[in-house]
C-alpha cells in the first residue's frame, strides 16, 4: 500500500499537480451528500428543538466567543423562519453545484453555525464543520460555473491548493475513525463484543422502523453480536488506514464507509451522521488524476471481466 506522502514527493508530485481535476460530477456529488445531511437536519427538526435550553447555559442559540459570527448568532433579532431559510439556500446552491468557489465559503459558514450554535450538535455536525471549512481550499480548483459545466482550465496555484486542502482531509478522515476506533478499545462493552446489543436497544438511538425485530432478534446469539461488535471496531481502523493509502486502497476505503454507514442508516436511522460520513470520506477517497481512476478496485474488476479500459486522449495521455 502507498502511503499518501508518497504523493507528494518530487516528480511524483509535479505529475499530479499538472493531472489534479475536482471539476468531476463524483466530486460535485459527494459535496451535495454533504449538504443534503445538513438540509436533512434544517428542514427535519423545529427551531425548537435545535435550540434546547441546557442546564447552565439556557436556550440557544449559543453565541460566546467565536459562535458570534454564526448566522444563528447575527440574525439573531431576524424571525427564525428567515435564518433558517437562508441556511437551506445556501445548502441547495452548494448541492446543485453552483459557483462551487463562492458557495463553499458559505457552506463553510453554515457548517460552522450548526456546529457551533445549535445546543446539541452531534459527532456530524462537527465532522462537516472541518471538512467544509477544507473544502474551500479544495474548491479553489473547482471553476465551473455549476456542477454539470464543462470543466474550465485552473491555474498551477489553485491545483496545489486544491491537492494540499484534499490531503490535509484524507489526515483529517484518518484521525476521525482511528479515535472512533481506539475509544472503543477502553469500554468493557466493546472489547468483550456485547456493544452492538446495548447500541440497538438504546431508547433514543437504537434500531428503529421495520429492521429493528430482526437486528435485536439477530443479536440475541452471541456470535452475530460479538461479530457485530468487532466488525464495526475493525471497518473503522481498515478506513483509517486505507484512506491514507494509494488509490486502490481508497477505493476500498470508501466501500467499507458505504457498508458501515448504510447499515447504521438502515438500523438506526441517523440519515444526517451517515451522509455527512460518506460525503466526506467520498470526497477524500476520490480519484484526482486519469491515472488514479484506472487504478480504483472496481475499474480493476471491469478489465478483468474483459471490459476495455477508457482510452485517455489529448492532456490526459500526455500526463501518463
Amino acid at each position: 500500500m502507498q502511503l499518501i506522502f508518497a504523493e507528494v514527493v518530487g516528480p511524483r508530485l509535479r505529475r499530479t499537480v499538472r493531472a489534479f481535476d475536482v471539476q468531476t460530477l463524483t466530486f460535485s456529488t459527494f459535496r451535495a451528500t454533504l449538504a443534503l445531511a445538513q438540509l436533512i437536519t434544517l428542514v427535519t427538526t423545529p427551531y425548537d428543538a435545535l435550540m434546547q435550553t441546557l442546564v447552565g447555559s439556557g436556550a440557544g442559540p449559543i453565541c460566546d466567543g467565536l459562535r458570534r459570527a454564526s448566522t444563528y448568532c447575527i440574525g439573531q433579532s431576524l424571525p427564525e423562519e428567515l435564518v433558517t431559510s437562508v441556511m437551506v439556500l445556501i445548502l441547495v446552491c452548494v448541492a446543485v453545484g453552483l459557483l462551487p468557489t463562492v458557495m463553499a465559503i458559505l457552506h463553510a459558514w453554515v457548517a460552522f453555525s450548526i456546529a457551533a450554535s445549535i445546543s446539541l450538535p452531534d459527532g456530524g455536525d462537527q465532522v462537516a464543520a472541518v471538512c467544509a471549512l477544507l473544502l474551500i481550499g479544495v474548491s479553489v480548483a473547482d471553476r465551473r460555473p455549476w456542477a454539470l459545466a464543462s470543466p474550465r482550465g485552473a491555474a498551477s496555484w489553485r491545483r496545489q491548493v486544491a491537492l494540499a486542502g484534499l490531503m490535509v482531509m484524507r489526515v483529517q478522515i484518518a484521525t476521525i475513525y482511528f479515535n472512533a476506533a481506539i475509544a472503543k478499545l477502553f469500554a468493557p462493552d466493546w472489547v468483550n463484543g456485547t456493544a452492538e446489543f446495548y447500541v440497538l436497544r438504546d431508547p433514543f438511538f437504537g434500531a428503529s422502523g421495520p429492521f429493528a425485530p430482526v437486528l435485536e432478534a439477530a443479536t440475541t446469539n452471541a456470535a452475530v453480536t460479538v461479530a457485530a461488535t468487532w466488525g464495526a471496531v475493525l471497518t473503522e481502523l481498515s478506513v483509517g488506514v486505507l484512506i491514507l493509502c494509494g488509490p486502490r486502497s481508497r477505493s476500498l476505503a470508501m466501500a467499507l464507509c458505504l457498508a458501515l454507514h448504510g447499515s447504521i442508516i438502515i438500523a438506526m436511522g441517523l440519515w444526517s451522521f451517515g451522509l455527512i460520513m460518506i460525503g466526506s470520506v467520498g470526497i477524500a477517497a476520490m480519484p484526482y488524476t486519469p491515472h488514479e481512476r484506472e487504478q480504483q478496485v472496481w475499474t480493476a474488476l471491469r478489465k478483468r471481466a474483459g471490459e476495455k479500459p477508457k482510452r485517455l486522449v489529448g492532456s490526459e495521455a500526455a500526463v501518463r
